[in-house]
């Protein structure tokens, strides 16, 4: 019928690890960031995790609708995350549109793919701030989403 186990576990008062790691902290976070993938499960879950860093989100699956989202309000965006490979306009198309409005915005492409799949031209590289990996940790999308808001002048091509 199955099995049952009782661990126990001595109780350690002071007890420190080794090595411990001080982790700096990520400053909340002020400003309205656009979630793109066409999983809805990661958007939901993106949004909840940028949610906790302190940015609004406006989250969105077909590529389509986040086109006409900030086409209709270009000005209230402050970021734009998008995920490379989905149907409709795939990252690089949605990225080209929103530069064509607001060649300053921050954009993070957000993909579980090698890079080197896509073959970016020396020219398209720049329209990425930063390139998240799937899949996603919470502290790596901290660290992220806030060096793309505070390096708008460095911006950094993909790594193959």
């Amino acid at each position: 019928m199955g099995s049952t186990f009782t661990v126990y576990l001595p109780l350690s008062d002071g007890f420190a690890p080794k090595n411990e790691k001080i982790q700096k902290k990520i400053p909340p976070g002020t400003g309205t960031i656009l979630l793109v993938d066409d999983e809805l499960d990661l958007v939901e879950a993106m949004a909840e995790m940028i949610g906790l860093l302190g940015y609004k989100t406006i989250a969105t699956s077909p590529s389509e609708e986040a086109l006409t989202i900030f086409k209709d309000n270009p000005e209230k965006i402050d970021m734009a995350i998008i995920d490379m490979d989905m149907p409709g306009f795939n990252g690089l198309e949605l990225s080209k549109a929103f530069r064509g409005d607001r060649p300053e915005l921050p954009i993070i492409l957000c993909t579980g793919y090698d890079l080197r799949q896509w073959d970016l031209q020396h020219e398209e590289a720049p329209l990425f701030n930063q390139v998240l990996r799937k899949p996603i940790a919470f502290k790596h999308l901290a660290e992220v989403v806030h060096g793309a808001f505070h390096s708008a002048t460095n911006k950094k091509s993909p790594e193959p």
